[in-house]
């Protein structure tokens, strides 16, 4: 029998578990509240009325990015190992995870993306009231959650300031994507004939082929890009993760690619793939302090590869007058080592932010 005392602390822990359960914040809402675009019947196998679940970190561990998740399953249906577990590791990691339930099967293209890119732009309308910064909002996918995340980084738009729905003003480009076990091409030899099935059924022209196939989308503006595959995928080709890093590598895009050795298709945020993720995270200035605020209208900095690795740059203090635009490069003086600004001198991360003045 067990004594009160160890009753009392285990309904204790019991009671604490729960409080941070219940502190965990989690909201359900539409991506098309209003109207659905494309197929109405919502009847039709996988012609659901998109959603997003979103999973907010507790405030005191936030970090103010946020990713949008694609979970995978082939066009076919969504596959659920793929949104609670990678929603629930950035979550308790201080990153907002938004779960999209897209439109599949019997809804195929262009309906995954137009849910994904509306996705996009209503998180990153939402940011002020979820705490997290509209220019560190990335995208995650998985299998064909993978293809349809590359589909918006390498098909996204700036939006349309003259659009009459104030969602639509807003861009859909994540800052980032990270890519798990990806479909990236839908031509032969290396596309997953189930995925290319059940997104194009009967339309497969050439024309619809090569627009979906997204490592022949990719150019010096694609978002930064970390990429994850293993050896031994059975089911969909690894040569889809080489041949898109490959031209991240030829348009000089920020890219990091991590293969999990001798695991087999879907193994999600198994093994250390996603500590070397959040460390390139940070690396990149995706993870920057929340507490790091943006310098007048510019909105950051694109730096040159060689200084762009390093995680804090020193500008002359005279920058801070300009309204440099985010393509524009810029060979600045960088000392990693350095924690406070001399005289004279401002300290930014990579998006333009104030770390040390």
């Amino acid at each position: 029998m067990k004594k009160p005392g160890m009753l009392l602390a285990a309904c204790t822990t019991l009671f604490c578990f729960l409080c941070c359960a219940l502190q965990a914040q989690t909201e359900i809402f539409y991506v098309w509240p209003d109207s659905l675009p494309g197929e109405q019947d919502t009847t039709k196998t996988g012609c659901v009325r998109p959603s997003i679940e979103a999973y907010i970190p507790q405030a005191d561990i936030a970090t103010g990015a946020a990713f949008l998740i694609c979970p995978g399953g082939a066009y076919y249906m969504i596959w659920g190992d793929e949104t609670d577990p990678p929603a629930q590791y950035l979550q308790n990691r201080g990153i907002a995870a938004f779960v999209l339930n897209y439109r599949h099967k019997d809804c195929k293209h262009p309906m995954p993306m137009w849910d994904a890119e509306r996705a996009m732009r209503l998180i990153r309308s939402k940011a002020a009231d979820y705490g997290i910064d509209p220019d560190r909002i990335g995208i995650m996918g998985f299998s064909a959650g993978g293809h349809l995340a590359s589909t918006i980084g390498t098909h996204y738009d700036t939006g349309t300031p003259s659009s009459p729905d104030p969602i639509e003003r807003y861009s859909s480009k994540p800052t980032a994507m990270v890519l798990g076990y990806p479909c990236i091409t839908m031509n032969d030899p290396h596309a997953h004939g189930t995925t290319r099935q059940y997104l194009l059924g009967g339309n497969t022209s050439q024309d619809a082929l090569d627009y979906l196939s997204n490592e022949k989308h990719v150019d010096a503006n694609t978002p930064p890009t970390f990429i994850t595959y293993t050896d031994s995928d059975k089911i969909v080709d690894a040569m889809n993760s080489v041949i898109f890093y490959d031209s991240l590598q030829k348009y000089g895009v920020e890219s990091k690619m991590v293969i999990e050795p001798g695991k087999d298709h879907g193994y999600n945020i198994e093994g250390t793939w996603m500590d070397s993720c959040l460390l390139w995270l940070e690396q990149i200035g995706f993870l920057s302090s929340s507490s790091s605020k943006a310098i007048n209208s510019r909105r950051g900095l694109l730096l040159a590869p060689d200084i762009q690795r390093k995680s804090i740059a020193t500008h002359s203090a005279l920058v801070q007058q300009l309204h440099l635009p985010w393509g524009q490069k810029i060979l600045v003086p960088s000392n990693p080592a350095l924690k406070t600004a001399p005289s004279g001198f401002v300290i930014f991360d990579c998006k333009g932010r104030v770390l040390a003045p």
